[in-house]
């Protein structure tokens, strides 16, 4: 088995404001990416604007990861449209969670079902 057809196994397929995508899980260089962004330690004498600032930061390079993998996965659409600032508006926390976990661990979303290739 060769690794587009393995890979074609674990995708997603998503339609999103006119765009589709065939998602696939990070690779190596986008976890080590993933988890240095969210994994940001917080001074324990930080104060709670500091844990603010600190998580927003966190949050916005989540999104930066998210819409560049997400603009490798798209099949149909113009990949210009996918920004950090879409997807944070096109898609409800709930599914950028269950995305965020797809895309770093590969264990696909319950809503995704018997979807895929």
């Amino acid at each position: 088995m060769n690794l587009e057809t393995i890979l074609n196994t674990l995708a997603v397929p998503l339609e999103a404001d006119g765009l589709e995508f065939s998602l696939t899980p990070f690779p190596n260089t986008r976890v080590i990416a993933w988890n240095r962004a969210t994994h940001t330690n917080v001074p324990s004498e930080a104060t709670n604007e500091q844990v603010l600032d600190i998580s927003e930061q966190v949050q916005k390079a989540q999104l930066d990861i998210i819409s560049s993998h997400m603009r490798t996965c798209i099949a149909k659409g113009d990949t210009k449209r996918v920004t950090s600032e879409w997807v944070g508006k096109t898609f409800p926390q709930p599914v950028l969670q269950d995305l965020a976990n797809y895309f770093a661990t590969g264990t696909k979303p319950k809503w995704a079902g018997e979807l895929g290739n």
